[in-house]
């Protein structure tokens, strides 16, 4: 099983962000991204009242904090809606996976650290809501009569 580290490059590495928001504590990984590529890294205490009070977007955000609480889950939903476009978040298994999904986050990776278990979820904005073949107005009520009789 790979640890944390193992799950974060390959996310950091596809998104590649200009800006990055790390919400709870700095990892060593993070400033090895840094030294390597031109991103600006800012952190942040895992507090909800600290995250509402930013007034900035980020390309990405990383919760590095881990949630283990179902309370921690409000954080996850306002990195979503507030800070970023794509997020990344470790979770213990002892939050039930559909609190996450509720909030449009996808499960990513299953790693572990020195403390258990943990999973891996990620949002993004981009891939959120995809296009279904059946909205559109070829399905709509009365198809039969499209460019055919105006309403």
């Amino acid at each position: 099983m790979i640890g944390p580290d193992g799950v974060i490059a390959p996310w950091l590495d596809a998104v590649a962000p200009r800006t990055l928001l790390v919400v709870g504590p700095t990892l060593p990984l993070i400033a090895d991204y840094a030294a390597s590529h031109p991103v600006v890294v800012e952190t942040s205490p895992s507090t909800d009242d600290a995250l509402t009070g930013l007034q900035k977007r980020y390309d990405a955000v990383l919760m590095s904090e881990i949630i283990a609480s179902e309370d921690a889950v409000l954080l996850a939903g306002i990195a979503r809606n507030q800070l970023a476009p794509d997020v990344l978040t470790l979770v213990r298994p002892t939050i039930p996976a559909t609190a996450l999904f509720a909030l449009g986050y996808v499960r990513y990776a299953h790693t572990e650290d020195r403390d258990g278990p943990l999973l891996s979820f990620r949002y993004t904005l981009a891939t959120y809501n995809h296009t279904r073949s059946w909205n559109n107005p070829k399905f709509w009520a009365n198809p039969e009569r499209w460019n055919k009789h105006w309403w």
